[in-house]
């Protein structure tokens, strides 16, 4: 008997530890489920793939590898759609990834998430899809039933009105078609990534997404190369025969005229350089008549010759590639909201783009971003305007003994800006793409901006000694300091300012002799190499990688050459061309 009881109470024990293991919340019963789960939602995936990729709403540049496609289910007023836009546009990019958007809007929880679906379905059917997506995502635009131009008028005259015909018809179709496609594979949320190894959820699905892909072919996945300059110089400043070309004062800048000539600007001298024969001919000088200058601050390749700001004078002066004076005209006659305006491209038919800061006389206290407009102006005292962004991040601080001020916050956002051909660039650090306008203010293309760097306390307190610095030096300078009347200034009191959690993704920008695109990653605090990503905007492809010592400045670039500014171990300031190779 005794025997029968241990044989039912095993076979009990038996079975219960089945349930227990082999049950749908047992540990070995819930990895079946999970497994069994997930064949069956890639085998889902795998009947709904071509419906799932079938859409021309695919961001640019496409991957070649059909295999390494990544579709998106978006809410544009979804913060961590927004937050990830960013990186998606990098892994199209960095990972040779197509991805292609399907459309979910949440609108129980956003109140113009469907407008703005509707917006970007338009969008992809007038051939503009990119435009209208980063719009969307960079952008807080309303886009309800009465808002349609402001997004339109980005496209161009054509586009511009397909795009609102579009608006106005229906576009449910569409967004019926994506809404049964998420809710096949089961998706509710926003972001959703889909691939063919199966559905990641949220912002951090993207990494698994691209995780989950098979392995580029060869030849598929970008290869950056990183170059560096060599270390013969094929032209240097300190060695030339001519004195005002081996002895410069004060250095401003230098950059390509051609590719055998170059400009460089000391003080308020122009010497214009030869670099075949080593022929100089200088212009400029300090004074107020024609081609003379007080105080250079900008200077701007044009087609045929350059562009000078002269800041005292409010005087715009303008010499042929040859060195010869081509005009000048003053701009404080036109019609600024800011004086302290300063133009950031010049076009080859007089017509000058000024970048114009509002209410910059009016202090803020704490954080503020003014608006920034681009102004066109074609020589008259009448301004168009091309394009307004965000601006720059400022602090409004008030010192102990009541004085106050503005600066900048530590790894602030900023607004970055150039000329390509007859196309401003702007870029909004804040923002995933840089955006590439023609005059009219249409938007043209795009670049992918990349992300920027967590923020840590140790980078904090370094950015604010460099800033002290900084500050100390500039105002201990013997001219400053006998402006204003003292003789130290190591006693200032300096504003507590406070610092971002993230940096942007970079801190500068300018256009190459060649219409190259160069970025720079941002530079943190205590950092002794930079990098400048090197971009072919026709193709939106990245060339190659620049790595440069910190104390080296860039000035311009042609070919595989680069133009860089550096100083002696006496402070001397040298313009050295060198040639850039592969490491």
């Amino acid at each position: 008997m005794k025997e029968k009881l241990n044989v039912v109470a095993n076979v009990a024990i038996i079975v219960t530890l089945c349930v227990l293991l082999l049950g749908p919340s047992g540990p070995v019963g819930g990895w079946i489920g999970d497994r069994y789960e997930e064949r069956s939602v890639k085998r889902r995936i795998a009947e709904l793939w071509v419906e799932l990729t079938d859409a021309d709403s695919k961001l640019e540049p496409q991957s070649p590898d059909e295999r390494r496609t990544i579709v998106e289910f978006v809410d544009y007023e979804c913060p961590s759609c927004r937050l990830v836009s960013s990186a998606v546009s990098e892994a199209v990019v960095r990972e040779g990834v197509t991805v292609v958007v399907r459309h979910l809007p949440l609108v129980g929880l956003h109140a113009t998430a469907r407008d703005r679906a509707v917006a970007a379905v338009c969008g992809e059917r007038v051939g503009a899809f990119g435009e209208i997506h980063g719009a969307l995502m960079e952008e807080p635009v309303s886009v309800d039933s009465e808002h349609w131009s402001a997004l339109g008028d980005r496209l161009g005259d054509v586009a511009a009105a397909a795009f609102r015909t579009c608006v106005s018809a229906d576009a449910e179709g569409r967004l019926n078609e994506d809404g049964y496609l998420a809710a096949s594979l089961g998706i509710a949320g926003t972001p959703t990534f889909v691939t063919l190894g199966g559905v990641f959820v949220g912002a951090e699905g993207l990494e698994r997404a691209v995780r989950s892909l098979p392995p580029p072919e060869t030849g598929t996945r970008q290869q950056v190369e990183i170059r560096e300059p060599s270390e013969h110089s094929m032209f240097d400043s300190f060695r030339h025969g001519n004195t005002s070309v081996s002895e410069l004062e004060k250095l401003n800048t230098a950059l390509f005229l051609s590719p055998e000539r170059i400009l460089i600007v000391d003080e308020a001298w122009l010497q214009f350089v030869d670099l075949g024969t080593g022929d100089v001919e200088t212009q400029g000088g300090a004074g107020e008549g024609p081609g003379e200058f007080r105080s250079i601050f900008d200077v701007l390749r044009r087609p045929d010759g350059v562009v000078l700001r002269d800041f005292v004078l409010a005087r715009l002066t303008t010499f042929s590639t040859g060195g010869a004076l081509l005009g000048t005209r003053r701009y404080d006659v036109m019609k600024f909201e800011n004086m302290l305006v300063r133009p950031v491209a010049a076009f080859v038919d007089g017509a000058v783009v000024f970048r114009d800061t509002r209410n910059t006389s009016v202090w803020v206290e704490g954080r503020s971003r003014a608006a920034v407009r681009y102004i066109e102006s074609s020589g008259d005292e009448q301004v168009r305007v091309i394009a307004q962004e965000i601006g720059d991040e400022k602090y409004g601080y008030r010192l102990a003994d009541g004085r106050k001020g503005t600066t900048g916050i530590h790894f602030g956002q900023r607004v970055l800006e150039g000329r390509i051909g007859e196309r401003l660039v702007v870029a909004q650090t804040d923002s995933p793409t840089v955006r590439l306008l023609n005059r009219d203010g249409a938007v043209t293309g795009r670049i992918p901006l990349p992300r920027g760097l967590d923020v840590s306390e140790d980078h904090v307190q370094l950015a604010r000694h460099e800033r002290i610095a900084e500050r100390e030096q500039r105002f201990n300078a013997p001219e400053i300091r006998e402006r204003l009347g003292r003789t130290a200034m190591a006693s200032r009191e300096h504003p507590t300012v406070p610092a971002n959690a993230v940096t942007p993704g970079v801190d500068k920008l300018f256009v190459d002799f060649d219409g190259r695109l160069w970025l720079r990653l941002f530079v943190m605090p205590g950092q002794d190499v930079v990098q400048w990503q090197v971009w072919d905007v026709a193709s939106a492809r990245m060339e190659f990688v620049v790595r440069l010592a910190r104390t080296t400045t860039l000035l311009d670039a042609q070919g595989d050459r680069v133009l860089l500014h550096m100083m002696d171990s006496f402070g001397v300031d040298r313009v050295v061309i060198q040639t850039l190779v592969a490491v």
